[in-house]
């Protein structure tokens, strides 16, 4: 659907896949929605979907939403980490099957998460280089396309993301982004830390809080 009369649609937002932790060697944007055949057309059916959004005067925003090893530990980012099954063994049927997640949630794009500390021991520079040269195949790939409005690099990134880090990432993929597609917008996500102390003033930019507006108008968090 295009939009309503009283509620025009001018956005979307197309979320991207370029890692899926479950298959076993996780490979860089383009060749990743070939793997296995699992997403064989799909960055095809990408390209189409932007030559649909222009005629019809619609604007895309890339969002990369899972990246390598989990940037949140959520199922949303190709792979919930850190889960165990609650339900016991009984003699009779029972219908209820329950796990514990969310306190037990790790997440090890950035490296390796220590959950007794809340904190990272180590930093995967590799996991990080994965993302950037995602960035930059996008960039390469629909850098001139008229429908594209922007790009987020990461959907998401948990409280616990070291945060020198994640602004380090934000300014490498923001410099990537503006050397290819200059006229694009960067969204950042702020990492459940909405906080001017940690936000105030970095890079001047537009760092997002995932509130959900229908279109109606309620919030929807």
């Amino acid at each position: 659907m295009v939009g309503t009369s009283a509620n025009p649609l001018q956005h979307i937002r197309i979320t991207l896949l370029p890692c899926i932790n479950y298959i076993p060697q996780c490979l860089p944007f383009a060749s990743c929605w070939l793997t296995d055949g699992c997403f064989e057309g799909s960055l095809e059916y990408v390209d189409r979907l932007l030559d649909w959004c222009h005629a019809y005067g619609l604007s895309v925003l890339f969002d990369i939403h899972t990246l390598k090893d989990s940037q949140n530990g959520f199922d949303n980012s190709g792979q919930a980490m850190g889960f165990k099954w609650t339900t016991a063994l009984n003699a009779e049927y029972v219908d209820q099957v329950s796990f514990e997640h969310w306190p037990i949630r790790t997440a090890r794009w950035m490296g390796d998460f220590d959950q007794e500390t809340a904190t990272y021991t180590s930093i995967n520079r590799g996991n990080i280089q994965h993302a950037l040269d995602v960035i930059q195949e996008i960039v390469d790939r629909y850098g001139g396309h008229p429908a594209v409005l922007g790009l987020e690099p990461v959907n998401e990134p948990w409280q616990y993301t070291p945060m020198d880090e994640l602004k380090k990432f934000y300014w490498e993929g923001y410099l990537i982004v503006k050397r290819g597609a200059p006229y694009w917008k960067y969204v950042m996500h702020d990492s459940f830390r909405f906080d001017p102390n940690i936000w105030g003033g970095f890079m001047d930019g537009y760092v997002t809080r995932d509130l959900y507006f229908s279109l109606g108008g309620s919030i929807r968090y």
